[in-house]
């Protein structure tokens, strides 16, 4: 069992928890612009991404978390915050940088799903 199936079998058993040690920084935060440099890409383009993710995957994001060396990190409730009762009962959306980068057209399609075949993880 992979730490995401684990993760919504803990979220439906009420169980799940805080990840520990693992930070996401805000998108507007400099170590959250910091993050998006480092890829060539702007806060405009992780709006177009996400965009694009919420029309292929018909989810809404409610809450965009943050920023870190995975990817984007974001909560389909509206008002999300880590100190609210039942955060993290849910699985938090995740898209790596690997699928933004699809999501935005500047690599080949299916580069995500040959990047998870290849042992690439989603966390």
């Amino acid at each position: 069992m992979n730490r995401k199936s684990r993760r919504r079998a803990a979220a439906r058993k009420g169980t799940a928890t805080k990840p520990k040690n693992y930070t996401v920084h805000l998108v507007e935060s400099p170590a959250g612009q910091a993050q998006l440099a480092k890829r060539g890409l702007t806060t405009r383009d992780l709006g177009k991404a996400i965009a694009e993710f919420q029309k292929a995957e018909k989810v809404r994001v409610g809450t965009l978390i943050g920023v870190n060396e995975d990817g984007f990190f974001g909560s389909t409730d509206e008002g999300w915050t880590p100190d609210k009762p039942g955060a993290f009962d849910e699985p938090l959306l995740g898209i790596p940088w690997v699928q933004i980068f699809e999501l935005l057209g500047r690599v080949p399609e299916n580069t995500t799903g040959e990047f998870l075949k290849s042992g690439g993880n989603l966390q």
